[in-house]
């Protein structure tokens, strides 16, 4: 069980469950049932874009200390929104525990509601990056073999729903990664192609009414 640690009195958001640090807090138990409502059938933890990972949101808790007072300040009485990119903590993102050192630095977006919405400096590991990006590239092909096979009715009890959103979350889950990647080093021509190619996918497979199955 990994636990807060130390840290108190801060709260995280993940896909509307709240998480309160203290002494014996659960970041595992709060993980796990935050990924439980974004699990896609079919594809893996690892390559799903909203998906959390333990570890990694608690090197975050160790660093919220750290941060500056502003920060700090906009913390009190809002919880730090993870499920979305930009803070390095979501399973899919290029990023490692051990990223989240000295230089790992939030800076405030904006406040909705009880959330804050932050963005952070942290390290991108670039052959993490580039395995990543492949993975999430022929995922997205395969959900779009299945999708065109379900389409021509050959492989019945398949739902097409599904399948489609499987599609769209891949392309989603490579552009999260393509887009840290290139951000971190935009001199990469690979990393730049990634990034050209994995928003092409997104556009192509989006679905644009957000309909979940």
């Amino acid at each position: 069980m990994a636990t807060a640690g130390t840290v108190s009195g801060i709260r995280l958001e993940a896909h509307g469950d709240i998480f309160e640090t203290g002494p014996g807090a659960d970041v595992e138990a709060f993980v796990s049932a935050a990924n439980a409502k974004v699990r896609v059938a079919g594809l893996d933890d690892a390559l799903n874009p909203r998906a959390l990972d333990p570890s990694k949101v608690q090197a975050l808790l160790t660093r919220l200390p750290d941060q500056s007072h502003k920060l700090r300040l906009a913390l009190a009485g809002h919880a730090l929104r993870l499920g979305a990119p930009g803070l390095g903590v979501l399973a899919v993102e290029p990023t490692t525990p051990n990223g989240f050192d000295s230089s790992y630095t939030l800076v405030v977006e904006r406040t909705v509601g009880n959330r804050l919405l932050a963005r952070a400096k942290i390290a991108v590991d670039p052959t993490l990056a580039r395995d990543k990006a492949t993975r999430a590239q022929a995922a997205t092909f395969e959900a779009d073999r299945a999708v065109k096979a379900a389409e021509k009715g050959s492989t019945p009890g398949e739902d097409l729903q599904n399948l489609r959103w499987r599609r769209a979350q891949a392309a989603s889950a490579w552009r999260v990664i393509a887009d840290a990647w290139h951000s971190a080093f935009p001199k990469d021509a690979t990393a730049s192609k990634a990034r050209i190619a994995s928003h092409e996918a997104v556009a192509h497979f989006d679905m644009p009414s957000g309909g979940q199955p």
